[in-house]
């Protein structure tokens, strides 16, 4: 079974893509499942896929620890499990065999850098937090740590939001954030399926040309924005590798082959500077072939 966190999500859909054309490339049988983003609808399809005998799991930025019962559920069993995009981190529920993800300090890291850099050391940063999501908290906490350490003249403001309602609330709650603070110029938003409200939400704002907007994941509209002067820069991950990758760990997992505990996938930090004019329609990926080495190790065509 492969758990998608909330088929809202571009970047879980696209890593549910990736795992799923690499399980059938095995011919395995995969059942793909939208969670909804809801951690209750993640706790129960879960533990059902153990009720039901699964032969392994990929959870894709479903947090573990919001799925207490499953996940013992999970360890009791020893099904195979592999997580992708969150960060692994003490105290995490037993169950998790393998994580597939973007190094989430190094991430927060680079955009704090960018930020220092790119306001002359004077940035007003409004960072929008999703408490439910691990790596999301943790690359946060990264930024914010590198703005304080390398821009002295910066200054942060933090927002929490509810992922299951940022339909709704996202753009208002960005709107309102930027009127009580009018010094802000840039908004990070942790993921690209975000920006469309932040984006909203700036506009609604007035401040379409006094804030940018930085956000993360490599998807296809947040790369069309950074080329239309939209927005400012983009974290981006290579979510269909990512899913090519899981697959293959949780094959070796269920075949007992040796295999990695934690993956640090790439990131590329993307600009007006740096974007060129590569065709980034689908999205970005790593670039190489790995399918082509993928199906050569398994011994498929």
């Amino acid at each position: 079974m492969v758990l998608v966190c909330g088929n809202f999500g571009l970047g879980c859909v696209r890593e549910a893509a990736g795992a799923r054309a690499a399980f059938e490339s095995m011919g395995w049988t995969v059942d793909v499942v939208d969670g909804r983003l809801d951690p209750t609808v993640w706790n129960r399809v879960v533990k059902q896929a153990v009720d039901s005998g699964v032969d392994g799991i990929i959870a894709l930025g479903a947090n573990p620890n919001l799925m207490g019962e499953a996940m013992a559920a999970v360890h009791a069993e020893d099904v195979p499990f592999v997580m992708v995009s969150q960060s692994p981190k003490p105290g995490d529920l037993p169950g998790v065999d393998s994580w597939v993800r973007p190094d989430a300090v190094k991430g927060g890291n680079d955009i704090g850098t960018w930020i220092a850099g790119d306001s002359g050391g004077q940035g007003s940063v409004l960072v929008i937090d999703a408490p439910e999501y691990a790596d999301i908290m943790v690359r946060n906490d990264s930024l914010v740590a590198t703005l304080g350490e390398q821009c002295a003249g910066c200054t942060v403001h933090r927002v929490a939001i509810s992922t299951p309602t940022m339909g709704t609330t996202l753009a208002p709650t960005v709107t309102s954030q930027l009127q009580q603070n009018p010094d802000v110029t840039y908004v990070w938003t942790p993921d690209d399926a975000y920006a469309n409200f932040v984006a909203q939400g700036i506009m609604q704002a007035g401040k379409t040309t006094s804030v940018k907007l930085v956000s993360g994941a490599g998807a296809p509209e947040a790369l069309a924005r950074i080329r239309d002067g939209q927005q400012a820069a983009d974290l981006a991950t290579p979510d269909v590798y990512m899913g090519w990758l899981a697959a293959d760990t949780l094959a070796r997992l269920i075949s007992g082959q040796p295999s990695q505990e934690v993956w640090d996938v790439p990131q590329r930090f993307f600009t007006a500077a740096n974007i060129g004019d590569g065709d980034y329609s689908a999205g970005w990926d790593v670039e190489f072939d790995y399918k082509t080495v993928f199906k050569n190790m398994w011994g498929v065509q």
